[in-house]
């Protein structure tokens, strides 16, 4: 399994994820947009994939932000998908594992769900 930053090359295979996800469809080019957006802004979003056999099989998308509350950056998970065929192997684990460690990369004080 090979977990990397996604790039707009994916946005179909992510889009399909998150469709899936939220068990409707979303207007990919709206989806296209804001996955541009995010991918652009480097300093506030991170969107992780996990592929296999050059398929894209999980996501993991993050915000990164200051917080009042916690008076420094928080990283939060926005969209988290697995492909229904790889669940259960290990790949949220290794999402979310991976995911805390892009974190403390942005001084993040910690992941929240």
């Amino acid at each position: 399994m090979l977990y990397r930053k996604a790039s707009l090359s994916d946005s179909r295979a992510v889009h399909k994820l998150i469709c899936d996800m939220v068990k409707r469809e979303l207007s990919y080019e709206k989806f296209y947009d804001i996955m541009n957006e995010q991918l652009q802004d480097r300093q506030h979003y991170y969107c992780l994939v996990a592929e296999e056999d050059d398929r894209i099989v999980g996501v993991l998308n993050m915000r990164i932000e200051r917080q009042l509350r916690y008076a420094g950056p928080v990283a939060q998970i926005m969209e988290f998908a697995v492909d229904a065929e790889y669940r259960a192997k290990g790949i949220e684990e290794e999402l979310i594992e991976k995911g805390r460690s892009i974190a403390g990369d942005f001084k993040a004080l910690f992941l929240e769900g």
